[in-house]
């Protein structure tokens, strides 16, 4: 929604149309601020805390690690219906692709303890499908924005995010971490009879 509304600034639509809102908001906002906030800003910390994310995946309760960021995340986007300044716009930004960040990894970590090895690739497939559908369903934000303005499209996101994020604390199951990997068998003994003539001697 931020880059469909900020793109449609110069195409000759009259003004006080709602997609002209966020440039008439923030008269500074060039094409460099555009690029850092609609870009880099979000991508930088998604690299960084994804990393992060799939450490402590494996020490959290990842049913909670996945619920709280993602109502953390929502509640970011909400902030940034109110944004009053540049600064502010890529604040928000920043906190939403640092939240966001941990949906990947721990999601694919829980997959894998959801689901034996003989279904994990159709479970896959399946979440790979539902980020599309997803990305597909976003691109309506470009038809919230022209209809409700882009602050009210920001709010309508995180509500429907922090929504999601309640239900999954309320009904979402945390898998047992290992469930269907395969038993660690002890390594066989070997044996040294030197070494246990050694410690004979010692315990003699």
């Amino acid at each position: 929604m931020f880059s469909y509304a900020y793109g449609k600034h110069e195409t000759g639509f009259k003004e006080g149309n709602p997609i002209y809102e966020i440039t008439a908001a923030f008269p500074d906002l060039n094409d460099f601020y555009f690029s850092l906030i609609g870009g880099a800003e979000q991508k930088i910390p998604i690299a960084i805390f994804s990393l992060l994310a799939g450490v402590y995946s494996a020490k959290l309760n990842r049913k909670y690690f996945l619920s709280v960021t993602s109502i953390l995340w929502s509640i970011a986007i909400l902030f940034n219906s109110q944004a009053e300044s540049i600064n502010d716009l890529q604040l928000y930004m920043i906190a939403f692709g640092s939240f966001s960040a941990v949906l990947n990894p721990v999601a694919l970590s829980m997959i894998r303890d959801y689901f034996p090895p003989n279904q994990r690739s159709q479970a896959n497939a399946w979440f790979s499908t539902v980020i599309y559908w997803g990305g597909a369903f976003a691109s309506l934000s470009n038809f919230a924005t022209c209809q409700f303005g882009w602050r009210n499209t920001y709010i309508g996101s995180g509500a429907i995010g922090i929504a999601l994020g309640i239900f999954g604390i309320a009904f979402l199951e945390n898998p047992i971490e290992g469930k269907y990997d395969p038993p660690i068998e002890a390594a066989p003994l070997l044996e040294n009879p030197e070494m246990d003539d050694r410690l004979e001697s010692l315990v003699a």
